[in-house]
């Protein structure tokens, strides 16, 4: 089974039909996963990912992580390795141990998102406004479809951009990268610089921006088809 984590500001939603075609185009269960923090604090969002992967225990299971997602899968290959075979980062934050996705976006020059990412009047939460979102998250979409879904951004715990990796993605887990080259959110020189340090293997690429799954969600599909 395939369990697809997204990344800050959205939901599961945000995967869009993607799903559905991965799942056609390679013959699996495909689950896009809530981690949204209304389900809680970090820690039971991270008890409720590993409950759910541990329901597909001994089948093959696949985490597809999208960028903040990547911290979730480094937490569940930590503390569940034996529930995962393999684990496929699009565009996704890749700490190695001791890291947080805020040293990590430290690193990254290419980044548009500390120019709009703004602050909310719920304490310990921060957004990103809808025009921002709109140029650094969705520029490779119509107009009418990127404001659309810029307008929807959530906030998001600036505590999930500061949690720390307990071993990274060391784990003896066979792991890939996808490098979105026009990606504006997490540039792809960082993407790259993740990928070669974690031994990602293959580092694949589409030419895309940071939301593949719904600006080039054919491409990321036969792209992840090549993969599993």
């Amino acid at each position: 089974m395939i369990f697809l984590l997204h990344g800050a500001y959205y939901g599961p939603e945000i995967w869009g039909e993607f799903p559905k075609l991965l799942s056609r185009r390679v013959g699996q269960p495909v689950e896009a996963v809530d981690l949204r923090p209304t389900i809680g604090s970090f820690e039971e969002r991270v008890q409720r990912l590993g409950h759910t992967v541990s329901k597909s225990e001994g089948q093959g299971a696949v985490i597809v992580a999208h960028s903040l997602g990547g911290i979730f899968a480094a937490e569940v290959l930590a503390r569940w390795p034996n529930l995962i075979d393999k684990a496929v980062y699009v565009a996704a934050y890749l700490p190695q141990s001791g890291q947080s996705v805020a040293d990590l976006a430290r690193l990254d020059s290419e980044s548009k998102v500390p120019t709009v990412r703004s602050s909310t009047s719920i304490p310990g939460f921060a957004t990103i406004d809808a025009k921002g979102a709109a140029y650094i998250l969705f520029h490779d979409l119509p107009q009418d479809l990127a404001n659309k879904l810029a307008s929807q951004a959530q906030p998001q715990p600036t505590a999930d951009f500061k949690q720390v990796s307990p071993q990274g993605p060391s784990t003896p887990i066979a792991s890939s990268y996808v490098v979105c080259t026009k990606d504006r959110a997490i540039g792809p020189t960082l993407q790259r610089k993740m990928a070669q340090t974690a031994n990602c293997d293959p580092i694949l690429q589409i030419d895309a921006g940071h939301m593949p799954m719904v600006a080039a969600p054919e491409k990321l599909t036969k792209t992840i088809s090549q993969i599993l």
